[in-house]
Parts: C-alpha cells; sequence; structure tokens
C-alpha cells in the first residue's frame, strides 16, 4: 500500500499532462448491513421478500421486468426505485410493509447496523497486486509519458519485494512494437530470397534492400524535422508501403542496366551538391554499385540541364550527347524501355 500511495502521489503532483487517475487500493469505507428480526417479522405477518423488495427500492431498484427495444439485441431491464430525495439511509426506517393484518412499520423489525466495509485483496499470476491507471490529455504522449514515469520508478525505491509492470496502451504498443518488428524482418528475408532468385547475384540484390533502409531513415529525419510523432501502427504501415514503392523501383533501375550494359549504354549516378561526399563514397563503395557515380559539388551538371531543382530527375542522352528525354519523378520503366530501344535503334 505504500508503494501505491507514493506512486499514485507521484502522478498527482509531479507528472503534468495526466487524467483519471484511480488505483485498485482500498480505501476505509462504511457498508449498512440491513439485519431482519425473522421470528418478530414472522408474528407480524411479513415476508422477508417483501423487506428485500423494499431495500433494492432504497438502492439499485427493483427488477420489476425487461423489453427489447427495436435497435437492440439485448434486453433492458426495467426497474422500480423510490424518489432521489428518499434513497436515504434512514430512509428505510419511515417505510411501511404491507400484511394481511394491515401496514406494519419496517422500524418494528429491521436495525440498521454500519460495518467496516471488506477489503478486496487482488492477486495475478499468485501475487498480490495494485494497479493504478492513468489517462493523457493527448494520446500521442503516451510514450512519453510511460518513459517519464519508468525512469522515476527505476530510481525509487518502492520497498523490498515490489516490482511492477506497465499495461493498458502502453503493453499494447509493446506488442505492436515487438509485432512490426518481427515482421519487418521476415518480409526483408523474403525480399532477399525474392531478390537472389531474380537477379542471383548477392551484390545487387544487398543494393536494393540498403534503399529500404535509406528510404526508412528518410522517414524518420522528415517526423524528427516536422515534429510529428511516432506511431508504430501508422508509420510502420507507411514505411512498408513506402519501403515496397522503393524495391520496386530499385528492382527494375537495375533489371534496366542489366538489360542494356553490353549494347553500349549505361547508367550514371549523379549525386546532388547538398550530398555529403564522404557518405556518396561510402555508399558506392559498400554496395558495389553496377553503375559510376559522379560527384556534382559545384553544380555544373545540374546546371547544364536547365537548373534541375527536383530529384528523382531521369536524363536520356543519345549518342551526339543530346537530351533526347527528361523524366521527373517516378520512372514509367515500360516507357522508358521503349524509349532506349528506339534511341539504341536508331
Amino acid at each position: 500500500n505504500r508503494a501505491v500511495d507514493e506512486v499514485e502521489s507521484y502522478l498527482r503532483n509531479e507528472v503534468t499532462g495526466l487524467i483519471n487517475i484511480t488505483s485498485t487500493k482500498p480505501y476505509p469505507s462504511v457498508e449498512w448491513s440491513v439485519e431482519v428480526d425473522k421470528q418478530k417479522a414472522a408474528q407480524l405477518g411479513v415476508s422477508v421478500v417483501d423487506v428485500g423488495a423494499l431495500v433494492q427500492m432504497l438502492t439499485n431498484g427493483y427488477k420489476v421486468g425487461e423489453y427489447r427495444p427495436d435497435d437492440s439485441r439485448d434486453e433492458v431491464e426495467i426497474r422500480a426505485r423510490f424518489p432521489e430525495s428518499d434513497r436515504t439511509i434512514t430512509g428505510i426506517q419511515n417505510l411501511n410493509v404491507t400484511t394481511l393484518k394491515g401496514l406494519v412499520p419496517v422500524s418494528s423489525f429491521i436495525s440498521v447496523i454500519p460495518k467496516e466495509n471488506r477489503q478486496t485483496i487482488n492477486r495475478r499470476n499468485g501475487k498480490f497486486s495494485h494497479e493504478i491507471g492513468a489517462a493523457t490529455l493527448d494520446e500521442s504522449e503516451v510514450s512519453a509519458k510511460v518513459q517519464e514515469i519508468d525512469q522515476w520508478l527505476q530510481k525509487k525505491d518502492l520497498g523490498q519485494g515490489v516490482t511492477y509492470k506497465f499495461s493498458g496502451m502502453a503493453e499494447e504498443t509493446e506488442e505492436v512494437n515487438n509485432f512490426m518488428i518481427a515482421a519487418g524482418i521476415m518480409a526483408v528475408f523474403i525480399m532477399l530470397v525474392m531478390l537472389l532468385t531474380q537477379f542471383n547475384s548477392f551484390y545487387q540484390s544487398f543494393i536494393i534492400l540498403t534503399s529500404v533502409t535509406i528510404s526508412f531513415v528518410g522517414v524518420l529525419l522528415g517526423l524528427l524535422i516536422t515534429g510529428k510523432p511516432f506511431s508504430t501502427t501508422m508509420t510502420g504501415l507507411s514505411i512498408v508501403t513506402l519501403a515496397g514503392i522503393v524495391v520496386n523501383n530499385n528492382i527494375v533501375l537495375i533489371d534496366t542496366f542489366n538489360k542494356y550494359k553490353n549494347k553500349n549504354f549505361t547508367v550514371i549516378a549523379v549525386s546532388m551538391f547538398y550530398d555529403p561526399p564522404s557518405r556518396v563514397l561510402s555508399y558506392t563503395e559498400k554496395n558495389k554499385l553496377p553503375f559510376p557515380v559522379t560527384l556534382d559539388l559545384d553544380k555544373n551538371i545540374m546546371n547544364s540541364f536547365d537548373d534541375i531543382k527536383l530529384t528523382p530527375t531521369s536524363v536520356l542522352i543519345n549518342k551526339k550527347g543530346q537530351v533526347v528525354n527528361t523524366i521527373i519523378g517516378v520512372l514509367d520503366f515500360k516507357d522508358l524501355h521503349e524509349k532506349i530501344d528506339l534511341m539504341l535503334k536508331n
């Protein structure tokens, strides 16, 4: 109980942005017991069932029937209760019960006795436990608040043998994270097998998978720059979708290179002026790109093609050095192959 008090006090007084803070710790309370003198009630001709019905009308109501609305599958209970002004602890003393001998005051054979409320012992996996619940004003802050509370709990001495575990939305988020990690690893492995089957080349397959990692880093940088929260479900699904697009484009790009590399056609990649040269060189050497990569630090190449402003931009150049076609954005590789075939034929 001491540990529960300390944690609950910390959540209420030191953590901002939390609402509806509750706990399962029992608090001292009074339970009112209605005791019936059955012998005296029998002498007066009073049924204990009738007394029970009166007590129910003072509390949750006496069930008199039920009905099912047209727009519901479940039946709704019909309960009768006394007016709210009469539903008090002392109200039962003023009630009368109808018998064959007339009205009999309930106070003549019952006693209302206050008792200490029984405390409920909560156990989980055979261990004594309590639950402390809270909600955040902004749902996107759940992970941040859990991390803040966890850091405090790690430094706090809650007592010998006291352990803690996060449940609720935090537990569900952790399960989703574990699933997404496992699913991501499995997806990468399946993609690797499929790429090896198609290209019969480890390094070309590795190039494509590396582009997936780069796209993932790009998404995280975008979220960091814009200050948007990371959602495991929504952002994870978006990354998976983006990975599919990136893999497809890279497959077709490398397939295009393999198709035309022996036909007097080559692919040349040009890094933009804002790309760090060390990163470009490291990426090129590490992944053994099958086509040359050039640096454009002084913007000469970019300016020679009418000042390229958007990436990716693809340019088709014939043997005479003339620009045949400029494509901005995602390539339509079927149309691209037709244009390359026509250019090589001419």
